[in-house]
Protein backbone atom coordinates (compact mmCIF):
# COMPACT_ATOMS: atom_id res chain seq x y z
CA UNK A 1 0.00 0.00 0.00
CA UNK A 2 1.47 3.26 -1.08
CA UNK A 3 2.45 6.08 1.68
CA UNK A 4 -0.38 8.31 -0.28
CA UNK A 5 -3.38 5.58 0.16
CA UNK A 6 -1.83 5.30 3.98
CA UNK A 7 -1.73 8.85 4.72
CA UNK A 8 -5.51 9.21 3.10
CA UNK A 9 -6.67 6.05 5.04
CA UNK A 10 -5.59 8.06 8.23
CA UNK A 11 -7.19 10.98 7.61
CA UNK A 12 -10.70 9.04 6.96
CA UNK A 13 -10.48 7.41 10.38
CA UNK A 14 -9.43 10.54 12.26
CA UNK A 15 -12.42 12.25 10.39
CA UNK A 16 -14.90 9.80 11.49
CA UNK A 17 -13.25 9.98 15.57
CA UNK A 18 -13.80 13.35 15.46
CA UNK A 19 -16.38 14.80 17.81
CA UNK A 20 -19.37 16.15 16.47
CA UNK A 21 -21.89 17.51 18.18
CA UNK A 22 -25.60 18.20 17.36
CA UNK A 23 -27.27 21.69 17.74
CA UNK A 24 -28.99 21.19 21.07
CA UNK A 25 -25.67 19.67 22.64
CA UNK A 26 -23.65 22.42 21.65
CA UNK A 27 -25.68 25.12 23.00
CA UNK A 28 -25.82 23.13 26.22
CA UNK A 29 -22.21 22.72 26.40
CA UNK A 30 -21.57 26.51 25.65
CA UNK A 31 -23.87 27.39 28.71
CA UNK A 32 -22.13 24.20 31.14
CA UNK A 33 -18.68 25.54 30.29
CA UNK A 34 -19.66 29.41 31.57
CA UNK A 35 -21.06 28.30 34.56
CA UNK A 36 -18.22 25.28 35.35
CA UNK A 37 -15.92 27.96 35.63
CA UNK A 38 -18.75 30.29 37.93
CA UNK A 39 -19.26 27.19 40.10
CA UNK A 40 -16.61 24.91 40.22
CA UNK A 41 -18.05 21.98 38.76
CA UNK A 42 -16.89 19.60 36.25
CA UNK A 43 -18.38 17.80 33.89
CA UNK A 44 -18.19 15.26 31.07
CA UNK A 45 -20.11 14.22 27.62
CA UNK A 46 -20.42 10.59 26.54
CA UNK A 47 -22.42 8.88 24.15
CA UNK A 48 -22.66 12.34 21.62
CA UNK A 49 -25.67 13.43 23.67
CA UNK A 50 -25.42 13.02 27.26
CA UNK A 51 -23.61 15.17 29.80
CA UNK A 52 -22.61 14.11 32.90
CA UNK A 53 -21.71 16.59 35.80
CA UNK A 54 -19.91 16.21 38.96
CA UNK A 55 -20.54 18.65 42.23
CA UNK A 56 -20.83 18.13 45.79
CA UNK A 57 -23.45 21.08 45.68
CA UNK A 58 -24.96 19.22 42.86
CA UNK A 59 -28.60 19.94 43.15
CA UNK A 60 -27.59 23.93 43.36
CA UNK A 61 -25.62 23.52 40.43
CA UNK A 62 -28.54 21.88 38.88
CA UNK A 63 -31.19 24.68 39.89
CA UNK A 64 -28.60 27.22 38.20
CA UNK A 65 -28.29 25.40 34.90
CA UNK A 66 -32.07 25.08 34.78
CA UNK A 67 -32.84 28.41 35.09
CA UNK A 68 -30.37 28.96 31.91
CA UNK A 69 -31.12 26.05 30.14
CA UNK A 70 -34.84 26.18 30.22
CA UNK A 71 -34.47 29.35 28.20
CA UNK A 72 -33.17 26.99 25.40
CA UNK A 73 -36.14 24.38 25.89
CA UNK A 74 -34.15 22.21 28.70
CA UNK A 75 -36.79 20.65 30.98
CA UNK A 76 -36.73 18.65 34.44
CA UNK A 77 -37.27 14.91 34.28
CA UNK A 78 -38.12 12.76 37.09
CA UNK A 79 -35.77 9.73 36.16
CA UNK A 80 -35.96 7.52 39.72
CA UNK A 81 -32.63 9.46 41.21
CA UNK A 82 -33.06 11.78 43.97
CA UNK A 83 -32.72 14.60 41.44
CA UNK A 84 -33.80 13.62 38.20
CA UNK A 85 -32.27 15.47 35.20
CA UNK A 86 -32.40 17.88 32.11
CA UNK A 87 -32.92 17.03 29.30
CA UNK A 88 -34.67 18.23 25.68
CA UNK A 89 -36.62 15.93 23.20
CA UNK A 90 -36.38 16.72 19.64
CA UNK A 91 -38.95 15.70 16.96
CA UNK A 92 -37.71 12.18 15.57
CA UNK A 93 -35.38 11.85 18.76
CA UNK A 94 -33.01 12.98 16.50
CA UNK A 95 -31.23 15.35 19.11
CA UNK A 96 -32.47 14.63 22.50
CA UNK A 97 -29.74 15.82 25.33
CA UNK A 98 -29.83 14.97 28.70
CA UNK A 99 -27.62 16.57 31.58
CA UNK A 100 -26.97 14.37 34.96
CA UNK A 101 -26.49 15.55 37.78
CA UNK A 102 -23.76 13.35 39.91
CA UNK A 103 -22.59 13.51 43.68
CA UNK A 104 -18.35 13.97 43.86
CA UNK A 105 -17.40 10.24 45.24
CA UNK A 106 -17.07 10.11 48.68
CA UNK A 107 -17.69 14.03 49.58
CA UNK A 108 -20.34 16.36 50.96
CA UNK A 109 -20.61 20.43 50.97
CA UNK A 110 -19.90 20.47 54.16
CA UNK A 111 -16.94 18.23 53.64
CA UNK A 112 -15.42 19.84 50.70
CA UNK A 113 -15.75 23.62 52.20
CA UNK A 114 -14.15 22.65 55.18
CA UNK A 115 -11.18 20.95 53.41
CA UNK A 116 -10.82 24.03 51.37
CA UNK A 117 -10.35 26.22 54.72
CA UNK A 118 -8.08 23.83 56.77
CA UNK A 119 -6.10 23.67 53.41
CA UNK A 120 -6.23 27.92 53.33
CA UNK A 121 -5.46 27.89 56.83
CA UNK A 122 -2.52 25.88 56.57
CA UNK A 123 -0.88 27.45 53.86
CA UNK A 124 -0.96 30.51 55.75
CA UNK A 125 1.08 29.23 58.66
CA UNK A 126 3.33 27.55 56.17
CA UNK A 127 4.11 30.53 54.31
CA UNK A 128 4.49 33.19 56.94
CA UNK A 129 7.32 30.50 58.85
CA UNK A 130 4.56 30.52 62.17
CA UNK A 131 4.84 34.40 61.98
CA UNK A 132 1.02 34.15 61.61
CA UNK A 133 -1.46 31.99 63.58
CA UNK A 134 -4.56 30.14 61.14
CA UNK A 135 -7.74 28.69 62.13
CA UNK A 136 -10.88 27.17 60.13
CA UNK A 137 -13.68 26.59 62.03
CA UNK A 138 -15.51 24.73 60.41
CA UNK A 139 -19.31 24.96 59.62
CA UNK A 140 -21.85 27.42 62.34
CA UNK A 141 -18.81 28.57 64.12
CA UNK A 142 -18.35 31.65 63.54
CA UNK A 143 -15.43 32.81 60.65
CA UNK A 144 -15.07 29.95 58.12
CA UNK A 145 -10.77 31.41 58.43
CA UNK A 146 -9.34 33.29 61.17
CA UNK A 147 -5.42 34.75 60.19
CA UNK A 148 -4.15 36.20 63.51
CA UNK A 149 -0.63 38.68 63.02
CA UNK A 150 1.22 40.85 64.90
CA UNK A 151 -0.80 43.90 63.22
CA UNK A 152 -3.96 42.67 62.54
CA UNK A 153 -6.66 39.70 62.30
CA UNK A 154 -8.18 38.64 59.19
CA UNK A 155 -11.90 37.06 59.61
CA UNK A 156 -12.86 35.60 56.41
CA UNK A 157 -15.96 34.01 55.14
CA UNK A 158 -14.92 31.23 52.67
CA UNK A 159 -17.94 29.97 49.84
CA UNK A 160 -16.57 27.11 47.21
CA UNK A 161 -18.17 28.68 44.45
CA UNK A 162 -20.32 31.54 44.04
CA UNK A 163 -23.44 28.90 43.98
CA UNK A 164 -23.09 28.09 47.46
CA UNK A 165 -25.93 29.27 50.06
CA UNK A 166 -24.91 32.19 51.68
CA UNK A 167 -26.95 31.93 54.56
CA UNK A 168 -30.45 30.14 55.26
CA UNK A 169 -33.61 29.78 57.06
CA UNK A 170 -36.08 26.99 57.37
CA UNK A 171 -40.31 27.18 57.40
CA UNK A 172 -42.78 25.60 59.18
CA UNK A 173 -46.57 25.19 58.92
CA UNK A 174 -49.05 26.34 62.29
CA UNK A 175 -51.94 24.18 61.58
CA UNK A 176 -54.27 26.91 63.94
CA UNK A 177 -53.18 29.72 62.07
CA UNK A 178 -52.88 27.88 58.42
CA UNK A 179 -50.09 30.09 57.78
CA UNK A 180 -46.79 29.65 57.06
CA UNK A 181 -43.96 31.27 59.23
CA UNK A 182 -40.31 31.22 59.33
CA UNK A 183 -38.96 27.98 61.97
CA UNK A 184 -37.45 29.96 65.20
CA UNK A 185 -34.19 28.23 65.16
CA UNK A 186 -31.31 29.69 67.44
CA UNK A 187 -29.63 30.40 63.72
CA UNK A 188 -32.66 32.06 62.62
CA UNK A 189 -33.10 34.20 65.47
CA UNK A 190 -29.51 35.60 65.68
CA UNK A 191 -29.89 36.66 62.23
CA UNK A 192 -33.75 37.47 62.33
CA UNK A 193 -32.63 41.64 61.68
CA UNK A 194 -31.72 40.36 58.34
CA UNK A 195 -33.51 37.32 57.51
CA UNK A 196 -37.16 38.68 58.50
CA UNK A 197 -37.35 42.04 56.58
CA UNK A 198 -36.57 39.45 53.50
CA UNK A 199 -39.29 36.51 54.59
CA UNK A 200 -41.58 39.52 54.86
CA UNK A 201 -41.13 41.21 51.18
CA UNK A 202 -39.88 38.26 48.87
CA UNK A 203 -41.03 34.58 50.71
CA UNK A 204 -44.18 35.72 52.86
CA UNK A 205 -46.57 35.80 49.98
CA UNK A 206 -45.12 33.28 47.48
CA UNK A 207 -45.46 30.84 50.47
CA UNK A 208 -48.56 31.78 51.94
CA UNK A 209 -50.14 31.17 48.43
CA UNK A 210 -48.34 28.37 46.91
CA UNK A 211 -47.50 26.01 49.40
CA UNK A 212 -50.87 24.11 50.49
CA UNK A 213 -50.04 21.04 52.21
CA UNK A 214 -52.03 18.02 51.72
CA UNK A 215 -53.62 17.08 55.28
CA UNK A 216 -55.02 13.57 55.90
CA UNK A 217 -57.79 13.91 57.80
CA UNK A 218 -56.07 12.73 61.65
CA UNK A 219 -53.37 14.10 63.12
CA UNK A 220 -51.87 10.22 63.48
CA UNK A 221 -52.47 10.00 59.73
CA UNK A 222 -50.56 13.47 59.74
CA UNK A 223 -47.56 12.42 61.42
CA UNK A 224 -46.81 9.45 59.31
CA UNK A 225 -46.49 11.86 56.52
CA UNK A 226 -44.93 15.06 58.05
CA UNK A 227 -42.75 16.31 61.38
CA UNK A 228 -45.06 17.52 63.59
CA UNK A 229 -44.15 19.61 66.89
CA UNK A 230 -46.21 20.06 69.57
CA UNK A 231 -49.02 18.74 67.81
CA UNK A 232 -49.29 22.46 65.69
CA UNK A 233 -46.34 23.07 63.85
CA UNK A 234 -45.38 21.00 60.46
CA UNK A 235 -41.72 21.83 59.95
CA UNK A 236 -40.88 19.25 56.93
CA UNK A 237 -41.65 15.73 55.91
CA UNK A 238 -40.66 12.41 58.07
CA UNK A 239 -38.68 9.97 56.71
CA UNK A 240 -40.29 7.18 55.29
CA UNK A 241 -40.36 5.02 52.21
CA UNK A 242 -42.46 7.11 49.86
CA UNK A 243 -40.78 10.71 51.36
CA UNK A 244 -39.19 11.30 47.91
CA UNK A 245 -42.60 10.38 46.34
CA UNK A 246 -44.27 13.00 48.33
CA UNK A 247 -41.20 15.62 47.96
CA UNK A 248 -42.29 15.18 43.90
CA UNK A 249 -45.57 15.77 44.15
CA UNK A 250 -45.04 19.13 46.50
CA UNK A 251 -42.83 20.69 44.07
CA UNK A 252 -44.82 19.94 41.19
CA UNK A 253 -48.10 22.02 43.03
CA UNK A 254 -45.84 24.55 44.30
CA UNK A 255 -43.11 25.32 41.53
CA UNK A 256 -44.73 24.03 38.51
CA UNK A 257 -42.37 20.89 38.28
CA UNK A 258 -39.18 22.58 38.97
CA UNK A 259 -37.10 21.90 41.94
CA UNK A 260 -37.67 25.32 43.19
CA UNK A 261 -38.36 28.56 42.87
CA UNK A 262 -36.18 31.97 43.16
CA UNK A 263 -37.23 35.79 44.11
CA UNK A 264 -34.76 38.40 43.14
CA UNK A 265 -33.99 41.51 46.01
CA UNK A 266 -31.84 43.75 45.84
CA UNK A 267 -28.12 43.26 47.49
CA UNK A 268 -28.56 46.22 49.57
CA UNK A 269 -31.15 43.61 52.12
CA UNK A 270 -27.84 41.35 52.60
CA UNK A 271 -24.47 43.02 52.07
CA UNK A 272 -24.22 43.56 56.23
CA UNK A 273 -24.93 39.89 56.38
CA UNK A 274 -21.64 38.68 56.79
CA UNK A 275 -20.11 42.11 57.98
CA UNK A 276 -22.40 41.67 61.07
CA UNK A 277 -20.57 38.39 61.50
CA UNK A 278 -17.74 40.32 62.00
CA UNK A 279 -16.29 38.69 58.75
CA UNK A 280 -13.61 41.39 56.91
CA UNK A 281 -13.45 39.41 54.02
CA UNK A 282 -15.26 37.08 51.64
CA UNK A 283 -13.30 34.16 48.84
CA UNK A 284 -15.12 33.08 46.32
CA UNK A 285 -13.51 29.58 45.34
CA UNK A 286 -11.49 30.64 42.11
CA UNK A 287 -12.65 34.19 41.91
CA UNK A 288 -10.85 35.56 44.58
CA UNK A 289 -11.24 37.50 47.80
CA UNK A 290 -13.52 40.55 48.19
CA UNK A 291 -13.66 43.13 51.28
CA UNK A 292 -16.98 43.13 52.99
CA UNK A 293 -15.84 47.01 53.96
CA UNK A 294 -14.19 49.84 52.54
CA UNK A 295 -11.58 50.11 54.48
CA UNK A 296 -10.33 46.61 53.91
CA UNK A 297 -10.62 47.38 49.93
CA UNK A 298 -8.61 50.70 49.82
CA UNK A 299 -5.69 48.75 52.22
CA UNK A 300 -5.72 45.58 49.71
CA UNK A 301 -6.54 46.61 46.69
CA UNK A 302 -9.65 44.78 45.99
CA UNK A 303 -13.07 45.55 45.28
CA UNK A 304 -15.94 45.74 48.12
CA UNK A 305 -18.61 42.97 47.62
CA UNK A 306 -21.43 44.91 47.91
CA UNK A 307 -20.35 46.77 44.38
CA UNK A 308 -19.61 43.81 42.63
CA UNK A 309 -22.95 44.16 40.74
CA UNK A 310 -23.96 40.72 41.67
CA UNK A 311 -27.72 40.01 41.93
CA UNK A 312 -28.86 38.09 45.31
CA UNK A 313 -32.09 36.10 45.41
CA UNK A 314 -33.45 33.43 47.87
CA UNK A 315 -34.56 30.12 46.87
CA UNK A 316 -37.22 28.09 48.08
CA UNK A 317 -37.10 24.60 47.59
CA UNK A 318 -37.74 20.85 49.76
CA UNK A 319 -33.97 19.68 50.92
CA UNK A 320 -33.70 16.08 52.14
CA UNK A 321 -31.59 15.65 55.19
CA UNK A 322 -29.55 12.72 53.02
CA UNK A 323 -30.91 10.33 51.10
CA UNK A 324 -34.46 10.76 49.02
CA UNK A 325 -36.50 9.52 51.44
CA UNK A 326 -34.65 11.04 54.83
CA UNK A 327 -36.32 13.83 56.79
CA UNK A 328 -36.90 16.79 54.26
CA UNK A 329 -37.44 20.54 55.34
CA UNK A 330 -38.48 23.61 54.00
CA UNK A 331 -35.93 25.72 52.85
CA UNK A 332 -35.08 29.47 52.32
CA UNK A 333 -31.87 29.64 50.93
CA UNK A 334 -30.38 33.13 49.96
CA UNK A 335 -28.52 32.53 46.83
CA UNK A 336 -25.91 34.70 44.49
CA UNK A 337 -26.20 35.52 40.48
CA UNK A 338 -24.64 37.07 38.23
CA UNK A 339 -21.27 37.48 36.93
CA UNK A 340 -18.03 38.36 39.19
CA UNK A 341 -14.57 39.57 37.80
CA UNK A 342 -11.79 37.93 39.35
CA UNK A 343 -9.95 39.72 42.63
CA UNK A 344 -6.58 40.55 41.93
CA UNK A 345 -6.16 38.75 45.24
CA UNK A 346 -6.55 34.92 45.52
CA UNK A 347 -6.27 32.46 48.24
CA UNK A 348 -5.31 29.64 45.66
CA UNK A 349 -2.19 31.50 45.06
CA UNK A 350 0.68 31.54 47.41
CA UNK A 351 2.18 35.25 46.11
CA UNK A 352 -1.21 36.65 47.03
CA UNK A 353 -0.90 35.15 50.22
CA UNK A 354 2.46 36.19 50.99
CA UNK A 355 1.49 39.80 50.07
CA UNK A 356 -1.81 39.46 52.32
CA UNK A 357 0.89 37.99 55.29
CA UNK A 358 2.96 41.07 54.75
CA UNK A 359 0.43 43.75 55.68
CA UNK A 360 -0.87 42.03 58.91
CA UNK A 361 3.21 41.32 59.70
Amino acid sequence: MSDNLLMLLEMIEETLEEKEYSENISKAIEVIDREANNMGFTYEIYDKNKIRIRSANRDQVMAELENHLSLLGFEHHEDGSSLGRLQIKAPGNKDNVYILFKPLAGKTPASVGNLAEKTIAKRFEDLSNGAVKADAAGAGHGSDITVVGPKGTLTIENKTSLGADFGQFRLRYDLQTQKWEPKPTSGYEKNEHIFKPIYDKYVDNYVNRKYVLPLPSTMEETKEIYRVIGGRYITGLKAGPKTGQTKRGLEKMWFDGKTGAYQKFPFVEISNYYADKNDRFINIGRRGLYALNPQDAKLFGIEEFANTGLIPSVRLRLKPTSGENSNTGFIVAIKIGGSLEKSPLTLDNDQDILKIIKIIT
